[in-house]
């Protein structure tokens, strides 16, 4: 979330003008469309899977010598972890699809799909020797990133063998480093670690559905300006080791989402909170020097400037944090001072065609049509807006009280 008063808006202007040409603030191949790849076995077996280009699984694994026999990633026996194929995606022609495997061990390999590579240093499904990393010394398992996205979506299709399992999806932006998931230390975390969005995936059905991630970000490690990296993680289950053989999730249209809206206006010691989708924003209170605009991206910019000269009006644009590369996510508004108020309270009546559920780790809103929805926590603080598509979308959460369209929900 950026705040920017009248003082800082040219040096805000002029970050946006210095940020690289060709940075990199999506996933290359997000949408499975590119490049194909054949994964294959080591040993002469023949045995392959299917990756897309960007994207690794068991076959790229890394390993040692115990672990290829037990796996079959080096001998001449038909592999015993968790595959990866081309399937037919939620949008264009193609989509990947990870499978789990119950392996010669009797244990259940999950099906992984990484930005990173897998390390396989040991049987034990849950040990510590087992995670994806970023091997940030070689480009084909590692993904370097320049963006801070507010939140991540993912469309995925989740065929468990028992519909009580929950896959999940876990994106990591780290430093410099070959930073693990799981098993990364707590120590690793503070000092590595930029942000995470992490989601369990529920079985709805054989349709496809859209999930919508928040990332949370550590604020001793915001500021980082070096080489960042993104380790993005599907895997079949949440549990190294749960789950049935042959538990399918299908993946596709990855996306990373920058926010580009005004959160609050806030003039001296009153906070007025900017309704989703609205333009014209009427502040009852005149204007007074050091007003902030408040932008609800964590790298969105705000560029506000006086209307006709004067300070009771004012042209404000929120630009997201990929303009750079997205010229198009800009929202632009006018802020009017010592006007009738047309901002609604946090509190307002439940919009309509908004019907919510408690999820595992979060809510589903279901919306009879496309809708901006916004969430604050109960203390009136934002959470995120959102645009929601008709239909039904999962929304991770911590555990806590929020108000989301007028509705008092309660996360468990």
């Amino acid at each position: 979330m950026k705040i920017f008063t009248k003082s800082a808006l040219t040096l805000a202007a002029a970050a946006c003008l210095c940020s690289g040409a060709h940075a990199q603030y999506q996933l290359p191949n997000a949408g499975f469309e590119g490049e194909w790849q054949m994964e294959q076995t080591r040993g002469s077996s023949g045995y392959t899977s299917d990756a897309a280009a960007g994207w690794n699984s068991f076959l790229a694994a890394q390993t040692n010598t115990t672990t290829d026999m037990a796996f079959g990633l080096g001998a001449f026996i038909k592999p015993q972890a968790g595959t990866s194929w081309r399937a037919g995606g939620h949008s264009g022609e193609y989509g990947m699809l990870i499978i789990s495997k119950q392996n010669m061990l009797g244990s259940i390999s999950n099906g992984n799909l990484t930005t990173g590579r897998i390390n396989m240093g040991t049987t034990q499904a849950d040990g510590e020797e087992n995670y994806n990393f970023s091997d940030v010394e070689d480009g084909q398992y590692s993904q370097t990133f320049a963006g801070l996205p507010d939140s991540l979506v993912v469309w995925v299709k989740f065929l468990p063998q028992n519909t009580a399992d929950s896959a999940s999806v876990h994106g990591i932006l780290h430093k410099e480093y070959n930073y693990k998931e799981p098993h990364a230390t707590a120590e690793e975390q503070a000092q590595y670690r930029i942000g995470r969005a992490y989601s369990a995936i529920t079985y709805k059905g054989r349709e496809w559905q859209r999930v919508m991630v928040p990332y949370e970000y550590d604020a001793a490690n915001l500021a980082y300006d070096g080489q960042k990296y993104l380790l993005l993680s599907l895997t079949t289950n949440k549990t190294p080791g749960g789950g049935s053989d042959a538990d399918s999730l299908f993946v596709d249209d990855v996306q990373m989402v920058y926010n580009s809206a005004l959160a609050y206006v806030q003039v001296g010691e009153k906070r007025y909170e900017v309704p989703a989708g609205a333009a014209e924003i009427s502040i009852p209170e005149p204007y007074a020097e050091g007003v902030q605009f408040v932008a609800n991206g964590v790298s969105a910019t705000v560029e506000a400037a006086g209307l006709d000269g004067g300070s009771d009006a004012w042209a404000v644009a929120v630009k997201g944090g990929d303009y750079a590369e997205n010229p198009k996510n800009v929202t632009h508004y006018t802020v009017r001072f010592g006007a009738a108020s047309g901002i609604t309270d946090v509190n307002a009546a439940p919009a309509s065609g908004i019907v919510l559920r408690n999820t595992d780790g979060g809510l589903e809103i279901e919306a009879s049509r496309t809708a901006a929805v916004s969430i604050y926590r109960i203390d009136g603080t934002l959470v995120g807006q959102y645009t929601v598509q008709q239909g039904v979308q999962a929304v991770a959460l911590p555990a806590g009280c929020y108000i989301v369209a007028g509705q008092k929900v309660v996360v468990w």
